[in-house]
C-alpha cells in the first residue's frame, strides 16, 4: 500500500493530473492508506495477543446475540455480492470469553468467506455444544482450500490465492489472529476443507 500511496502522491503533486484522473489518484491514495491502517491495526492486535502475560478480559458471553450482531453487520455486503448469509445457534449457549476478541475472530472468518467465495455461494455461521466446550464455525460452499496450503493457512501473511489477494483488501493476518484468539482462551481452531467442497473453520472454546 505504501508504494501506491507514494507513487500516486508524487504524480498528483506534479501537476500533471487534472479532473477525473486526479480524483482517481486521490481515491487510490485513500484506499491504500486505509489498507495500511488495517495492516497496522492487525499487527498491533497480534503483538498484544503474543505478548508474554497477555490474558483476555473474560466475561460470560451469550453466543446468540453475538452471532446476530455479526450477521447483521455483514448482511449488506453478502447481499451485494449475491451470497446467502445464514446462522444457526443452539439455544442457551454461553462462554467465558473476551467479547471483543471473540467477535473479531468470528468476523475475520466471515469476512474471508464473503471476500473469496463466488457469487451465489452460501456462508453459514453456527454455534453448538460439543464434548468439552462450545464450537463456533464459519462454513462456505466455495472452491475450498488446497491441501498443500492448509498446514500454513494460519501463518502471518500467508496467501492461498496470491494474485487475487493483492486486490481483495485483506491484510493476510486475519487467520493468524483467529488462531491466537482461540489459543488465548484455552481453545483451538481447525480447518476442514478440500477443493470443490468449500471450507469450514471451527473455533472450539471451553465453557
Amino acid at each position: 500500500p505504501l508504494n501506491a500511496i507514494l507513487g500516486y502522491a508524487r504524480i498528483a503533486s506534479g501537476g500533471v493530473l487534472t479532473g477525473a484522473k486526479l480524483s482517481r489518484a486521490i481515491e487510490i491514495i485513500e484506499r491504500n492508506a486505509e489498507a495500511s491502517g488495517r495492516i497496522i491495526d492487525d499487527l498491533l492486535d497480534l503483538s498484544r495477543l503474543e505478548s508474554e502475560g497477555f490474558t483476555p478480559e473474560l466475561a460470560v458471553i451469550e453466543i446468540e446475540p453475538l452471532v446476530r450482531e455479526l450477521a447483521d453487520s455483514w448482511a449488506g455486503e453478502a447481499r451485494d455480492k449475491g451470497l446467502e448469509l445464514q446462522t444457526a445457534v443452539e439455544a442457551g449457549l454461553a462462554v467465558h470469553a473476551d467479547r471483543r476478541l471473540l467477535y473479531q475472530a468470528l468476523e475475520n472468518l466471515v469476512e474471508n468467506a464473503i471476500r473469496y467465495v463466488p457469487e451465489g455461494s452460501r456462508v453459514r455461521v453456527e454455534a453448538r455444544r460439543v464434548p468439552g466446550g462450545i464450537e463456533l464455525s464459519v462454513a462456505d460452499d466455495g472452491d475450498g482450500i488446497p491441501r498443500e496450503d492448509q498446514a500454513r493457512i494460519f501463518e502471518r501473511f500467508y496467501r492461498v490465492e496470491k494474485g487475487r489477494a493483492r486486490t481483495s483488501g485483506g491484510t493476510g493476518l486475519g487467520l493468524a489472529i483467529v488462531k491466537h484468539v482461540a489459543e488465548a482462551h484455552g481453545g483451538r481452531v481447525e480447518l476442514d476443507s478440500a477443493p470443490g467442497r468449500g471450507a469450514t473453520f471451527r473455533i472450539t472454546l471451553p465453557e
